[in-house]
C-alpha cells in the first residue's frame, strides 16, 4: 500500500506541476503566389520541450477557365481553386529530408462545403462556453498579419483594400476582446498592388496559456457533450 500511496503522490505532484506550467502555441501561415506554408509549434517550460508540425509546401492546382476574367476575376482565380497539392517533409537532425510525401486533395463541391460549414457552426455553438473559457485565460504575445492585395486595376484595388481594412479591424477587435487582458497589440499592414493581380498573406501568432486551463476546457467540453 505504501508504494501505491507513493505513486498517487507522485502523480498528484506531476499533475500539479503540469497544471501550473505555461504552454506557448505559435501559428504561422504564409501565402505567396500559388504556394502556401502552414506551421504549428508548441513550447513547454520556456522552450525546454517543443514540438513542431509543418506543411512546407501547398501548391494549388489552377482551374481551366474558358475565358480570361478581367480585373477582380484574376484575384478570385488566385484565391479560389478546385484542388491543391500537399508536400509534407520530415527533416533529420542534420536538416536533410528523410521522408517526403506528396498528395493531391480535391476540394469538395458547394453542397458538401455547405454541409461542412453548417456542421462546424453547430459544433461552435455547442462548445462555445468551453472555447471562451480558454480564450479568456489566453495571453497574446504576438500577432503580425500582413497582406498584399492587387486586382490589376487601381480603382478596384483601392476599393478592396479599404474593405479589407474594415474586415481585418472587425475580426481582430472581436478576437482581441475574447483574450485575457494585457496582451500585445496586433500589428497589421495591407499593401495594395496597383500594377498586378496578387493576394499574398503572412500571419504570425503566438498565444500562451496554462495547461491547467486546457484540462478544465476539456472537462467543460465533455460536460457540454453529455448535456447535448
Amino acid at each position: 500500500m505504501s508504494r501505491l500511496y507513493l505513486v498517487i503522490v507522485l502523480l498528484t505532484v506531476l499533475l500539479l506541476i503540469l497544471s501550473l506550467s505555461r504552454i506557448r502555441l505559435r501559428l504561422r501561415y504564409r501565402r505567396k503566389g500559388r504556394d502556401d506554408e502552414f506551421a504549428v509549434e508548441l513550447f513547454l517550460w520556456g522552450g525546454l520541450l517543443g514540438s513542431r508540425f509543418e506543411i512546407p509546401f501547398i501548391k494549388i492546382k489552377r482551374p481551366e477557365f474558358r475565358a480570361k476574367a478581367p480585373g477582380a476575376g484574376r484575384l478570385v482565380r488566385r484565391v479560389l481553386r478546385p484542388a491543391f497539392k500537399i508536400r509534407a517533409q520530415l527533416e533529420g537532425k542534420d536538416g536533410r529530408p528523410v521522408l517526403e510525401e506528396k498528395k493531391k486533395i480535391p476540394l469538395p463541391g458547394p453542397v458538401r462545403m455547405m454541409g461542412v460549414l453548417i456542421k462546424q457552426i453547430n459544433l461552435y455553438r455547442r462548445y462555445k462556453p468551453a472555447l471562451y473559457y480558454l480564450l479568456g485565460r489566453t495571453h497574446l504575445h504576438r500577432l503580425d498579419w500582413h497582406t498584399e492585395l492587387g486586382t490589376g486595376e487601381p480603382d478596384r484595388t483601392g476599393v478592396l483594400t479599404g474593405a479589407l481594412w474594415g474586415i481585418k479591424g472587425s475580426l481582430l477587435s472581436y478576437f482581441y476582446a475574447l483574450l485575457a487582458p494585457g496582451g500585445v497589440q496586433p500589428h497589421l499592414t495591407i499593401r495594395p498592388s496597383f500594377e498586378r493581380a496578387c493576394f499574398n498573406v503572412s500571419i504570425d501568432c503566438i498565444l500562451e496559456f496554462r495547461l491547467g486551463y486546457l484540462f478544465c476546457t476539456g472537462l467543460k467540453a465533455i460536460v457540454l457533450k453529455i448535456r447535448n
